[in-house]
């Protein structure tokens, strides 16, 4: 509050000792406005550990993507291959020798030239067409149909497609089937008997594709040939060079989404931690310093962690037998070679270890909901009953403010009340003088 200068008659300095006044009542004001800060802040980290609790939940969901937790690497030269390769877990470990010869092609057609595609006169009384596609006829009245009208028809059967080329001085229909491979039949019938007809003529083919994997003739109606459990080709070229894929095992991928995992959970702990550091001497204090909501998150998960999760009825059936551990500091660390040893070794164990419904994951996403449910998760109850202490604050702060002010117009009333009165002294004492001295 700025109070304007005064004290013109007596010279003393009112508005800085109304100030003054004012200042040491709003010493009740500043604590409000300290402790609004403070809660403002606990809110604003627990809403950033929520979103770092997010980040460990889809970790969680990812490892859980795995499935069986068997993972295999395609390994083959990629520059000059006329097909890509993709795996899964149901892969064979081994040498694959391919030869591309023919890749699946759709079938193109085109028709006679026509001098306008708005034309309603080309086709009579009795003209129609037959398109036979996947095993089912289609019959197409002609008559009074525009060559636009004909393409729309033909658009409407399923796996067929027509367009209009208009290649600079005539008209023409291109028509394709969608599908590699199969094959499109037509019957033109024109009774009216008119000089122009359809002539639908084929410019392509459609043909299979034919590929040799170690030997064996593989034929598809596609271009993605699945006939080895596990891997996908997909055919870009042909060549009659022949191409050595290597499939392995690949325990290094699944470890990297576990990493991702381990390091999510890291940095949930590291923000907890850095939080919650007091030092007295420093003047440090932590924003969950006191709030025991957040300490609960950090020894709930360290309660999972180290949980044996014997429901599975299996030897493995901890983070710490399978190479996951906390370390002295309470982070988790990997040791790479016994989990990837265990992933070859034994993937049926690891994958319920971590997907099971009695295992990790479940645990942990479970413990997880815990903290972070949106309606009646703890994190969310805290921060709520925070938010209801800040505007309680608040609404005190505008009783103190209400207050403040009426101080103020009382000190600023008793101090001009006390300026009129020294100036009708002064008065006095002025006009006494006068008399006395004549």
């Amino acid at each position: 509050m700025t109070i304007a200068a005064s004290g013109i008659i007596s010279g003393i300095d009112t508005a800085a000792l109304i100030q003054a006044t004012l200042d040491a009542a709003s010493g009740p004001r500043t604590a409000i406005e300290n402790r609004i800060e403070d809660y403002e802040e606990r809110i604003e980290k627990i809403t950033e550990l929520g979103s770092l609790l997010g980040d460990l939940e889809d970790a969680l969901t990812d490892i859980q993507d795995i499935g069986d937790f068997r993972a295999f690497t395609a390994t083959y030269n990629e520059d000059t291959a006329p097909f890509t390769v993709e795996t899964d877990g149901d892969a064979i470990a081994g040498t694959y020798d391919v030869t591309v010869n023919a890749r699946a092609v759709e079938q193109q057609d085109t028709t006679n030239t026509f001098a306008a595609d708005d034309d309603d006169t080309i086709f009579g009384t009795g003209d129609s067409l037959d398109v036979t596609y996947g095993g089912t006829t289609t019959s197409i009245d002609l008559e009074g149909l525009t060559l636009e009208e004909v393409a729309d028809a033909i658009n409407d059967i399923d796996g067929v497609s027509s367009a209009v080329v208009d290649n600079g001085t005539s008209f023409q229909l291109l028509i394709a089937a969608d599908d590699a491979g199969e094959a499109i039949t037509y019957t033109e019938t024109y009774a009216s008997g008119p000089a122009t007809q359809l002539g639908i003529t084929n410019t392509q083919a459609a043909s299979q594709a034919d590929v040799e994997i170690n030997g064996i003739s593989i034929t598809s109606d596609t271009n993605t040939i699945n006939a080895i459990p596990g891997m996908t080709l997909t055919l870009t070229d042909t060549s009659p060079d022949q191409f050595s894929v290597v499939i392995a095992e690949d325990p290094e991928a699944i470890e990297e989404q576990i990493q991702t995992f381990v390091t999510a959970y890291n940095a949930v702990i590291s923000f907890i931690d850095v939080n919650s550091v007091y030092n007295e001497e420093a003047d440090l204090r932590g924003a969950f310093v006191g709030e025991g909501s957040v300490q609960r998150v950090a020894s709930g998960l360290r309660t999972v962690l180290t949980s044996e999760f014997s429901g599975l009825n299996q030897d493995y059936d901890a983070l710490s037998l399978i190479g996951i551990e906390l370390d002295s500091d309470g982070d988790l660390s990997i040791d790479s070679d016994t989990l990837q040893d265990l992933i070859v070794d034994e993937p049926d164990q690891i994958s319920d270890f971590f997907t099971s419904t009695d295992g990790f994951i479940q645990g942990m996403l479970d413990r997880l909901d815990i903290y972070t449910d949106s309606i009646d998760g703890s994190l969310e109850v805290r921060t709520d009953s925070l938010e209801n202490r800040v505007d309680d604050l608040e609404d005190q702060i505008d009783r103190q403010d209400r207050r403040l002010a009426r101080l103020q117009a009382r000190l600023q009333t008793q101090y001009a009340g006390m300026e009129s009165l020294l100036g009708q002294l002064n008065s006095s004492s002025s006009f006494l003088s006068a008399v006395l001295s004549g």
